[in-house]
């Protein structure tokens, strides 16, 4: 079985910076802001050769996960906060 495509999931990580340059270096994408969060949130969609937002990045702060969520949880409509347990979340 061959992918043929993979978009658009989100990745919620306490190592965003180590998250982008692995997608960067290894995998060859590019990360860019999300048009509709300009200023001050980091280049958190990361890109495919053919210009599709594959990968969503949520940084989170390892001391308040749940307060790092807050800002993308506004965006998304106030959905309730996922569980932050375990190694990571997709």
């Amino acid at each position: 079985m061959k992918v043929r495509r993979l978009e658009h999931y989100n990745i919620r990580t306490t190592k965003f910076d180590e998250t982008v340059k692995f997608y960067d270096d290894v995998l060859g994408m590019k990360a860019q802001q999300p048009p509709m969060m300009q200023g001050d949130w980091p280049p958190s969609w990361i890109y495919d050769d053919s210009g599709i937002a594959a990968i969503h990045l949520t940084p989170v702060d390892p001391k308040d996960p749940e307060g790092s969520y807050a800002k993308i949880s506004q965006y998304r409509g106030g959905e309730p906060d996922a569980t932050f347990h375990g190694s990571g979340a997709i």
